[in-house]
């Protein structure tokens, strides 16, 4: 079994006094693959199938059996066989023996069967891994999804404040005499739409910390704020190519599937042994009073031992065996079809999250321009406005454009992160994924 990537990841990681405030990504994660009852099914599973491991393996092994036993029996009466020959009536009889079993061949089952437990262990561990990864993947997903509406709220409160400061600088201006009453009402209309929207986006950011609160058993108070999403970076060709070609290896459901494959196999040459004669050996003792190996019977305690091979061959059994072997040789074609499947799936996934980290790397980049220009435009607009040579809705639309930009480079921040997070998933690495 190789390391589960959760021992790598989050060995040190624990949730405690020091996250007063900010709540790492990976104490989240953390704490949902504690909480995940999908994750604890998984490794009950593997429980349960290392139990049978151990059920097929014991086949492989000696057994030693002892027995003992004692009957009483009334109204028993000598027999006389003939002269001088007379069996006695032995109303209370005793005995107690050990066997060792050994079996020594079987036609490859037992082998092969032992090969197949421990190939569907193996299958059933990357599973397992799988799940740890997709609940880690849910829980990177959710809290940056979190992320992304606290930090959207944060740019749509500043918009809110600088257009309530725009909206009173109207109101002082038309009291003045510089600006008309349909310029304060327009700008109050602006004020009331970005407040509007303001409160949506407070819906929103409740609605991710009670989902992220849920996955993860947490209890997340209006205190804890998510972490700052990290610069964003570009990835090179050559790591695009790195990590569409390590995915079959390092992707937890594709090892999964090659270790299903290699069950099957097993399973289908375990299954014709039942073709070949199974040979036992044994070996015997017993002491009884009497002992029936004895004749005519005494009542008196006697020995015996006894050492002997035995072999036992199906010649015929009805199509038995037949009808085992070409359902196990379907079980391994299902599973050859499952893995060639699953190959398929990851590298489709790769490719659909390169292209989606490259996407939004470069939507972050256009927002990012984007926002410099709506700022420096709200300026000069608002300038020109006050000289006179601007109209007033112009300023209004430079504002809820700066708007739209501030929210727009808060989304595409995280959405980097998130598109780091599938790629990682994808790849299989989401252990190296550090936001």
């Amino acid at each position: 079994m190789k390391p589960c990537f959760l021992a790598l990841l989050f060995t040190a990681l624990r949730l405690g006094p020091a996250l007063a405030e900010e709540l790492s990504p990976e104490a989240v994660v953390q704490a949902c693959l504690a909480h995940s009852h999908r994750l604890e099914r998984a490794r009950l599973d593997v429980a349960a199938q290392a139990a049978r491991q151990r059920q097929v393996l014991a086949a492989a092994r000696p057994t030693l059996r002892l027995e003992a036993g004692a009957t009483f029996y009334e109204g028993l009466e000598d027999a006389a066989l003939g002269p001088g020959i007379v069996i006695p009536a032995i109303e209370e009889r005793y005995g107690a023996s050990a066997a060792l079993s050994q079996l020594l061949y079987a036609g490859g089952a037992v082998v092969h069967g032992v090969r197949a437990a421990a190939a569907q262990l193996r299958a059933l561990e990357d599973a397992r891994d799988a799940v740890a990864q997709g609940v880690a993947r849910e829980a990177l997903t959710r809290y940056w999804t979190w992320a992304r509406a606290v930090f959207g709220l944060g740019a749509l409160e500043a918009a809110a404040a600088r257009v309530a400061a725009h909206a009173a600088d109207v109101a002082s201006r038309r009291a003045a005499g510089l600006a008309t009453e349909n310029e304060a009402l327009a700008a109050a209309v602006l004020l009331d739409r970005t407040r509007l929207r303001l409160e949506d986006a407070r819906r929103a950011e409740a609605l991710a910390r009670a989902r992220l609160a849920t996955l993860a058993g947490l209890d997340l108070p209006a205190d804890r704020r998510p972490q700052e999403p990290g610069a964003a970076r570009a990835l090179e060709a050559a790591g695009l190519a790195a990590y569409a070609a390590g995915a079959l290896i390092y992707r937890p459901e594709a090892a999964a599937a090659r270790a299903a494959v290699e069950a099957a196999a097993e399973e289908c040459r375990a299954q014709r042994g039942g073709w070949f004669p199974h040979v036992r050996a044994v070996g015997r003792y017993a002491r009884a009073n009497p002992n029936a190996q004895f004749f005519p019977p005494r009542d008196e305690w006697e020995d015996d031992a006894l050492v002997a091979a035995t072999a036992t061959w199906d010649v015929l059994d009805g199509g038995l065996t037949r009808a085992r072997v070409q359902e196990a040789a379907v079980r391994l074609a299902q599973a050859e079809a499952r893995l060639a499947e699953t190959e398929e799936t990851v590298l489709l996934e790769v490719r659909e999250a390169c292209i989606g980290l490259q996407g939004t790397l470069s939507s972050l980049l256009v927002a990012t321009r984007a926002e410099e220009s709506a700022r420096r435009n709200v300026g000069v607009v608002g300038d020109l406005w006050k000289a006179g040579l601007a109209r007033h809705s112009d300023v209004l639309a430079a504002e809820a454009d700066l708007t739209d930009m501030e929210y727009g480079v808060a989304a595409a921040r995280v959405d980097v992160v998130l598109a780091r997070v599938a790629l990682a998933y994808a790849a299989g690495r989401l252990e190296a994924e550090t936001p």
